[in-house]
């Protein structure tokens, strides 16, 4: 059994893998374009959801966590970037309050369904959920979106510095 110190580390790791990931995963958003980069970074985080699943222990959790911080760093800006990318003639402010009002209802409404799914069912049952939600969303964006960058200008200005 993990204690809270374990348990507030774990989520610690994850936020951890997040931010030192942050530039790098910057520089392949505008190297590789948005839409790739949110797949991987959408593929990641669902491998992680399930294999948080088959993880008991401190060290395995651990683990899965700097994998779930991976999988987040690159979700986090690149739909941001996309959003930014696709709002070049609108109202930035406006659009991007709205991309975050969106955003936040899901930090919202997320933990206080995936409670819901664990006092219904079992604690990874939420894992599964997860998993499951984030590769349809990834299937999603493969058929629908469009990439908004353009790729081979970029890569020509970020090789020059």
């Amino acid at each position: 059994d993990l204690d809270e110190v374990q348990i507030g580390m774990i989520l610690s790791f994850a936020t951890l893998c997040n931010m030192a990931l942050t530039i790098p995963i910057g520089y392949m958003i505008d190297y590789h374009g948005r839409k790739s980069v949110i797949l991987k970074s959408l593929y990641v985080t669902s491998a992680a959801s399930l294999l948080f699943t088959f993880s008991s222990d401190f060290l395995t959790m651990s683990l899965v966590a700097l994998i779930l911080g991976i999988g987040t760093s690159g979700s986090q800006q690149a739909p941001l970037a996309m959003a930014t990318d696709v709002t070049i003639n609108e109202p930035r402010g406006l659009s991007i309050g709205l991309y975050r009002i969106f955003n936040d209802i899901g930090f919202i409404v997320g933990p206080m369904f995936l409670g819901f799914l664990a006092d219904s069912f079992n604690l990874v049952m939420p894992f599964y959920f997860m998993s499951m939600l984030l590769l349809v969303n990834a299937v999603l964006i493969l058929v629908f979106a469009k990439e908004t960058y353009s790729i081979k200008k970029n890569q020509k200005m970020l090789k020059k510095e």
